[in-house]
């Protein structure tokens, strides 16, 4: 858990940064070992606005009057959730499979316009490990498979002291699928050299 502040050298450019991350390993017998992962950032951030040339000679610290008015900046939240479990079949198998979430949301208001954004995106992820030997070298095989989805939503608004008014100005939604199916080999050549081939099939969306 922390926190980072900074005030800029112009007026109206400072920003607070707030976080939590929480990380723990849990061990599920001799043939189970299992991650979970938790992070949230909020980030709120003042935007001063472009001065002109005589703006800045006369003052270079000051903020664009429409700017402080307006409230422009960035407030964001992501948060970013994830389990993964890596399970020992065998002396030779193992299998690593990973789930994961992330979302976000961001207030935008800026001098004539107040955006809106929402992000969601959930995944997973899994591969099989076969560990042997080759000709008497070390090697592994990996065959898995991953896929995501996700959507990112954003509105326009009008604005009025830095608060979105009623009336929607523009929408737009982007939605994304994209699956990967893929396989490795490795083999140490000496302790020095190891030699990796790989390939992969992606569907994207």
């Amino acid at each position: 858990v922390g926190t980072h502040s900074t005030d800029g050298f112009r007026t109206h450019s400072q920003e607070q940064r707030d976080f939590m991350t929480f990380l723990a390993t849990f061990q599920g017998g001799s043939k189970h070992t299992t991650t979970v992962f938790f992070n949230r950032n909020r980030y709120d951030s003042r935007a001063p606005g472009t001065l002109t040339a005589e703006q800045a000679e006369e003052d270079p610290r000051q903020a664009l009057p429409l700017a402080i008015t307006q409230n422009a900046g960035r407030i964001a939240t992501f948060t970013r959730l994830g389990i993964s479990n890596e399970w020992q079949i065998s002396d030779r198998w193992r299998n690593i499979t990973s789930l994961t979430t992330s979302f976000s949301d961001l207030d935008h208001p800026i001098n004539f316009l107040y955006i809106y954004q929402w992000n969601q995106n959930v995944g997973g992820r899994t591969r099989f490990i076969h560990d042997t030997r080759v000709f008497g070298k070390k090697s592994s095989f990996t065959l898995g498979g991953e896929y995501l989805t996700g959507v990112v939503k954003t509105n326009f608004y009008g604005i009025q002291e830095g608060k979105p008014t009623g009336r929607v100005t523009g929408d737009r939604e982007a939605k994304v699928k994209n699956g990967i199916l893929f396989g490795q080999a490795e083999m140490e050549l000496s302790s020095e050299l190891l030699v990796t081939a790989g390939m992969s099939v992606n569907f994207y969306e």
